[in-house]
């Protein structure tokens, strides 16, 4: 049997023995094993018995407090089917007795879970068994509690026979009552966002299982209706607690509420005072420049100008402060914190700069976002040029295609041509253009082109384009090359001609065009080249600029009659000179000829003659009438050889003055080709031949001069239709 069982027995011993032997016996007894065991500790004496419980317990006055414990005792000592019977005893000193077993200990029954025990009356039904002995839970609260609950408690078991306290050795529960101090809490207060219905909680200090309603702490807020908010746990305790719901605003910001909670068993009533803060997300952003005083961000844009340095700074109220940030294109970028405005520096702007930024503002509650615009202003730069070009032959080619050139550059256009021309410049504020070629001043379209309708030669150059702002302004330039076909050339010393030499002819055909021209020669048929020269037959050419001049020079060419054809091409048409050169050979038939030649010359110089006679007496009737002109238009089916007023090649006039010089009408042969003339412009119309120069009038002090025509028909019928002028070249027979 274990020691305990045997101890146990011995303590149930009957009071009844009166011997003194027996007295000294039981008391060798019950001291002998704490005598025999002290030296390795007393708790060793009792195997298998354990209590667990807090060793000191702080609790305030009128509040409760839970104490949990667990017990074992053996299980060799489980022998019996009564019911296990525990009580907790606080040890003051006085006495108490078990009921079922009239034993009497030291101390009061405050606890039990035998309902036939009596408890002491102070501790009523404020002191409850919350754990379940048959399962070694010992735990037990104490309501309400009062200041006569302070002590020391130990905890003990009976079960038939079996009957054990929990006290000597063991770590028992020592109870301590402070007057109440706690204070309620508040709770949810992180809650009290602006606009945002909240409900505002004040629990009462302790957790306990009131069951007396009358016991049970009242609570009440200031000024303000309330709705209770108990709750009671799973272990059977409460949490009594007392709230009301409102909606904050900026008014609320710091107002004093105050919670009470009075306890009617101590008579002891608590608060709690708090001042409100309203949390809300930021608002009233504002974007200041400092130094600057007339800006407004009302704008929502700030006007710089390039090279400035500016400083914007960000601003919103909020709860709890928010933090600023500077964004653009949702990048954050680096800037100066203080408190709760954000500083935005801006150094040397460039108009890459420029854009939109954005403040934001952001707390736990929400985020604001205000934008500005930043111009930056700048000069004209970075010249461009917008080129359109219509071909002459077919103008609906030109308004497609439009490209961009930079300044500098160089275009290339063709005679004749359509070309417009656009200015840009890269600048803040836009820039006004003006055009220049040689220092004068060209003048464009409304929408800001230049349009240069019918290309000519003479619009090669430079042309200039100023852009101006307010700030500054800028020039870009382009070069026009100006192309076109091979035309006769204008200068007097390079005169287009052919003649008889000696034994030879000697011919010059001087024509310019850009691309410069190729030239060549046919004789009769058969084309003569530089290349292809011989002895007699030589062609040299010289080449000054755009201008080609060809010399052919046949040495014992032949003397009948001889068509010799100069032709100049490039890649934009041909120009044909024909020269028709007449035999030297002279004969009896010559002399026939000559002389019925004179005949009919000198009978038309006499018709001539009359009908000027009659012109004069006409002119001299209206007196106001101008003088009457040569007709117009010569063609290549009629033409005059004048003996005193002829055509040259070159456009001039000359008059015969040497006798060696034959004068001849220059015409071309076969069938023609559009190229062949002066080159004409896109719908440019054939202009009408140049208008013969009348000779001088004879005066009244000379006598009349006699003028010798002569007049060739060679078809019949009114004249075909030429396109381009007669062209006319001297002969030179030596």
């Amino acid at each position: 049997m274990p020691r305990g069982r045997r101890t146990i027995q011995l303590m149930n011993l009957p009071w009844g023995m009166k011997s003194p032997v027996s007295l000294m016996a039981m008391v060798t007894l019950l001291i002998l094993p704490f005598l025999c065991k002290g030296r390795s500790g007393l708790q060793s004496q009792y195997p298998g018995y354990e209590l667990k419980a807090l060793k000191a317990v702080t609790v305030q006055r009128g509040l409760c407090v839970h104490i949990p414990c667990n017990f074992t005792y053996p299980t060799s000592e489980d022998l019996y089917p009564e019911e296990l019977y525990v009580y907790w005893i606080k040890n003051d000193g006085s006495g108490s007795y078990i009921r079922k077993t009239r034993n009497q200990y030291a101390g009061i029954i405050v606890a039990s879970n035998d309902k036939d025990q009596s408890i002491a009356s102070f501790a009523g039904n404020r002191f409850q068994l919350t754990g379940n002995p048959s399962e070694g839970d010992c735990s037990f609260s104490i309501n309400d509690v009062q200041n006569q609950d302070g002590g020391q408690y130990y905890f003990r078991i009976e079960k038939g026979i079996l009957k054990f306290s929990y006290r000597v050795s063991f770590i028992l529960p020592r109870v301590s009552v402070t007057e109440l101090a706690e204070k309620p809490k508040i709770l949810n207060l992180s809650e009290v966002v602006l606009g945002k219905s909240v409900t505002l909680i004040c629990q009462a200090p302790g957790t306990c299982p009131w069951k007396e309603s009358w016991g049970r702490p009242q609570i009440s807020w200031s000024n303000w209706p309330t709705t209770a908010q108990n709750h009671q746990h799973s272990n059977g305790s409460w949490t009594f607690a007392s709230g009301f719901t409102f909606t904050p605003t900026l008014q609320d910001q710091g107002r004093a509420l105050t919670c009470r909670v009075y306890y009617p068993a101590v008579y002891t009533t608590v608060e709690n005072t708090i001042s409100l803060e309203v949390v809300y997300p930021p608002q009233d952003i504002r974007i200041t420049r400092p130094g600057h005083p007339d800006f407004s961000a009302q704008k929502e844009k700030l006007v710089v100008r390039e090279g400035d340095t500016v400083s914007l700074l960000c601003e919103a109220q909020g709860k709890p402060i928010p933090s600023v940030t500077w964004m653009k294109k949702n990048k954050t970028l680096n800037n100066h914190m203080q408190g709760s405005k954000e500083t935005l520096q801006l150094s040397n702007i460039k108009s890459e700069d420029a854009g939109m930024y954005q403040c934001q503002a952001e707390n736990l509650h929400g985020s604001i976002r205000k934008n500005i615009s930043v111009i930056v202003q700048y000069h004209p730069r970075t010249m461009t040029f917008t080129v359109t070009h219509a071909h002459r032959r077919d103008p609906a080619l030109a308004r497609g295609c439009p490209r961009e050139v930079a300044s500098g550059s160089q275009l290339t256009v063709q005679e004749g041509n359509l070309l417009r021309l656009l200015c840009k410049a890269d600048s803040n504020p836009a820039a006004t253009t003006s055009w220049f070629k040689e220092g004068r001043v060209l003048e464009k379209l409304p929408d800001d082109w230049l349009e240069l309708v019918n290309v000519k030669a003479e619009d090669q150059g430079d042309y200039r384009c100023q852009a101006q702002n307010a700030i500054a302004s800028a020039e870009g330039f382009l070069h026009l090359l100006v192309e076109y076909a091979p035309k006769l050339s204008k200068t007097p010393e390079k005169n287009t001609t052919c003649w008889r030499k000696d034994n030879g002819i000697l011919c010059n055909c001087s024509l310019h065009s850009k691309p410069p021209p190729q030239i060549h020669w046919q004789l009769d048929g058969m084309t003569v080249t530089e290349n292809t020269s011989t002895a007699d037959l030589k062609v040299s050419s010289s080449v000054q600029k755009n201008e080609v001049t060809s010399s052919l020079i046949w040495t014992g060419g032949p003397d009948g009659d001889l068509s010799i054809i100069c032709l100049g091409n490039n890649s934009l048409g041909v120009y044909t000179m024909q020269f028709l050169l007449g035999s030297l050979k002279t004969g009896a038939g010559s002399h026939s000829a000559l002389l019925l030649s004179g005949l009919c010359g000198a009978l038309l110089a006499a018709v001539v003659f009359l009908l000027c006679l009659g012109l004069i007496k006409f002119y001299k009737k209206r007196k106001a009438t101008p003088k009457a002109a040569i007709p117009e238009a010569m063609d290549s089916a009629n033409y005059v050889n004048s003996a005193n007023y002829v055509n040259s090649a070159n456009g001039g006039q000359q008059r015969a003055n040497n006798s060696s010089l034959i004068y001849s009408n220059i015409l071309p042969q076969g069938q023609r080709s559009p190229h062949v003339g002066p080159p004409k412009a896109a719908g440019e119309r054939t202009p009408k031949p140049r208008k013969i120069p009348r000779p001088p009038s004879p005066s009244a002090e000379e006598p009349d001069e006699v003028h010798y025509t002569t007049v060739a028909f060679k078809s019949k019928g009114p004249p075909p239709q030429v396109e381009e002028s007669v062209e006319y070249s001297e002969i030179r027979r030596e």
